[in-house]
């Protein structure tokens, strides 16, 4: 399977948006404190990286509604 860059960033997004769902939903509901704080530093930093990656997307892909206004 062969991806462009931009393809890959989508998928990255997608991704770490699902891993940092997953993580605050383990740290709700796992009985061990440190393991609770240890999922909720790991789904902050996903998110991070998540943000990171929209805004390189948002960077590199122009909305072709922007075309419109000028």
């Amino acid at each position: 399977m062969h991806l462009t860059p931009e393809e890959f960033m989508k998928k990255a997004v997608i991704n770490e948006t699902e891993m940092v769902r997953d993580y605050q939903h383990f740290a709700d509901h796992v009985a061990d404190p440190q393991i609770a704080e240890a999922f909720r530093h790991f789904a902050q930093e996903n998110g991070i990286r998540a943000a990171k990656i929209k805004a390189f997307l948002g960077e590199k892909i122009q909305d072709p509604e922007e075309d419109k206004v000028q």
